[in-house]
């Protein structure tokens, strides 16, 4: 949207706003000071007009990414419509925020740091040790030869998309979308590479929490910004969770350990509501890169491409001994991760799954976070909204952005404590030592 198309907007109507990646809210859009712009949802309305903070009752938006509005009429339900539910009171005090250095970081075995299954750092996404994959994807092919001449791939990545909202260049929006699909796949082969390896700090730190949890019967929430199933598989092997499902993942009834992936994950999807293949080529769709081929020729652009998809998101599994001509449908999703923009910072998670997170953050009060650069604007955000001027400890376990998650949380509360740890197998090490009484998960 642009700042006319917000001028013309009627004070008298709501509207239905698709945002980035599909998205869908319901309500009014205001825009406050230094153009930041908020959705205000029907019921919050009088709320608003009463002078309640924006922050606390809308949903903050960049004009850019809304993608499309109509005028939404009143008596049908939106689509994207949920509500908190809660049969017991349920408060979270500890967050574990986990960033790409994480999952980089993630084993301490000597063939897994030189492996080129290793999770990639964001500008070794495009290196030659996944050449193999990225030659199957020939948008992502594309810009990986300009990736490469860049020193920030985010800030590479933001200007791409500030080119497609300034010149509706469509081939430029299907390379980006056949990344998508790269990712998708890359991250895939990550995962699976990495599937059940015995020294694994993910699988010591799910412990770490499941035992937590059990002594103390509180919950505890892990927001990840990584898009392989590392700490999934953990959380599989050392507290026999699920995620079958995308409720699997916010369960507080029948879990203690709350996994949030605001950008997404590798088996995250949507599907196609319809075919949209080539029927002359349908049968030969045999897997998800013929597939992202077919979506790359058809040069749509991205408000085409969001009409034609479920509204919800659901589990990737990937196809076992399909039929020929019922293969193609196995494959006919969007994958659901965020690309890593500079200033694009948007939630691809389900809506439900942010309201979850938006309802726990209020009451934490130690925080644990592991290769995390603090770079995501929405979610620094979201911190100081919530944890604004209160006493927290935060632990730091990272070796290159330590000083600026403690400029961030200079921000949130002066009375935040610090500890500070090299990296993630070191602070492993440490949770290991049985002389060592006083870490994150202490008992209080």
């Amino acid at each position: 949207m642009t700042e006319q198309e917000y001028f013309n907007l009627s004070n008298n109507d709501l509207y239905e706003f698709i945002l980035y990646y599909g998205t869908r809210h319901v309500g009014i859009l205001v825009k406050r000071e230094s153009n930041n712009y908020y959705i205000v949802p029907p019921n919050k309305i009088k709320a608003f007009n009463d002078g309640f903070p924006l922050n606390e009752i809308g949903k903050k938006v960049q004009l850019s990414s809304i993608v499309s509005h109509s005028i939404y009429k009143l008596g049908r339900q939106p689509s994207h419509a949920s509500t908190l539910l809660f049969t017991k009171q349920t408060k979270v005090k500890k967050l574990i925020i986990l960033g790409a250095g994480a999952s980089f970081d993630f084993s301490y075995d000597p063939a897994i740091v030189n492996s080129p299954n290793r999770p990639p750092l964001a500008n070794n996404l495009f290196s030659d040790n996944h050449l193999r994959i990225l030659n199957k994807y020939p948008g992502a092919f594309h810009l990986s030869t300009e990736i490469l001449l860049s020193n920030d791939i985010e800030h590479y990545f933001q200007s791409q998309w500030n080119k497609i909202e300034n010149t509706t260049n469509t081939i430029l929006f299907e390379n980006l979308v056949n990344t998508q699909f790269y990712l998708h796949e890359l991250f895939e082969h990550i995962s699976n590479s990495n599937f059940n390896n015995r020294r694994n700090n993910y699988s010591f730190l799910a412990k770490q929490a499941h035992e937590y949890s059990l002594s103390t019967g509180e919950h505890i929430a892990i927001v990840s910004f990584n898009y392989d199933t590392l700490i999934e598989e953990a959380l599989v092997n050392q507290a026999r969770y699920h995620f079958n499902s995308l409720n699997d993942y916010i369960d507080y009834e029948n879990k203690h350990i709350l996994l949030f992936k605001p950008h997404g994950s590798w088996n995250w999807v949507k599907r196609f509501k319809s075919d949209i293949t080539n029927p002359h080529t349908r049968n030969r769709i045999l897997g998800v890169s013929d597939f992202a081929k077919e979506i790359y020729q058809k040069r749509m652009y991205h408000h085409q491409l969001t009409e034609l998809l479920e509204d919800n998101i659901s589990i990737y599994n990937k196809p076992n001994n399909v039929l020929p001509g019922q293969i193609y449908k196995e494959f006919s999703h969007l994958p659901q991760l965020l690309i890593p923009y500079k200033e694009k910072d948007e939630y691809i998670m389900p809506e439900g799954h942010e309201n979850y997170m938006n309802y726990f953050l209020r009451d934490i009060e130690d925080i644990l976070i592991v290769g995390w650069k603090g770079a995501e604007i929405k979610f620094q955000e979201l911190l100081k909204n919530k944890l604004n001027n209160k006493k927290i400890s935060v632990n730091i376990v990272n070796n290159d952005s330590g000083d600026s998650i403690v400029d961030l949380f200079k921000t949130i509360s002066p009375s935040t404590t610090y500890y500070n740890h090299k990296t993630f197998s070191d602070y492993i090490k440490n949770l290991n030592d049985p002389k060592n009484h006083s870490h994150f998960f202490s008992i209080k």
